[in-house]
């Protein structure tokens, strides 16, 4: 049973999923930096490189995903 209310629960859901983006964008533009990547890839990426907020609803899904995973574990271990 976990140890937060459903509310704080998808706070926590949030702030985990706009963590997974920043990292993903510093991951992105790290490899953007070093690596020989198509125009096209950088186009797409770079569409994506904006605050969490600023993402559709669609595309938060995708660092929801993982943040969803981090709360799995967090909660297998009882800390949440």
């Amino acid at each position: 049973m976990s140890k937060i209310s459903k509310v704080t629960r998808a706070e926590l859901l949030e702030k985990l999923s706009e963590l997974e983006h920043i990292q993903w964008e510093r991951w992105a533009g790290s490899l953007m930096e070093q690596e020989t990547l198509s125009e096209s890839r950088r186009y797409r990426w770079s569409q994506f490189m904006v605050p969490y907020s600023e993402l559709s609803e669609e595309d938060k899904d995708n660092d929801r995903v993982w943040a969803k995973k981090v709360l799995t574990i967090l909660e297998e271990f009882n800390l949440i």
